[in-house]
């Protein structure tokens, strides 16, 4: 989780300022979460079934990035895709559902008061690392 963490500061600074996620910082955690990966593999805590299963929302955030034709950046499928290998698919859908809904209620509170227009476009990473600290507080016994 700590790893998410760190990897999610350096994808979601960037977003936010540039709207765009470095390539290298992908191409780093990427790394990373395959090293992850085959530490978990080997140490038998996770099994090949689990790591398909852990890539699965990343792919399908890219290939969605990629019909949308620019509307939702390849870097947040990428992004989500690391936090696959890094969580586990259990704990990477818990936080691409609550970073939807964290996006959603802050499109609908910018569209509702006029600072945002229905084509802005709004960096993703940062409700995906905001998700992330979300999924880790919750499964953290007497956090709440």
């Amino acid at each position: 989780m700590k790893w998410a963490m760190v990897f999610g500061v350096f994808c979601a600074v960037p977003d936010c300022i540039q709207k765009k996620i470095d390539g290298r910082v992908l191409l780093l955690g990427l790394l990373a979460g395959i090293a992850v990966t085959w530490q978990n593999l080997r140490q038998g805590r996770q099994d090949w079934y689990s790591v398909v299963l852990a890539v699965i929302p990343g792919l399908a955030l890219f290939g969605l990035g990629k019909l949308a034709g620019g509307k939702l950046g390849e870097g947040d499928g990428v992004m989500t895709l690391v936090l696959g290998l890094l969580l586990g698919w259990e704990q990477c859908l818990a936080v691409l559902c609550a970073a939807g809904m964290f996006v959603a209620v802050f499109a609908g509170c910018g569209l509702a008061i006029g600072k945002l227009k229905r084509n802005s476009r709004i960096p993703f990473a940062p409700f995906l690392f905001g998700a992330t600290i979300l999924v880790w507080a919750v499964g953290r016994p007497g956090i709440f």
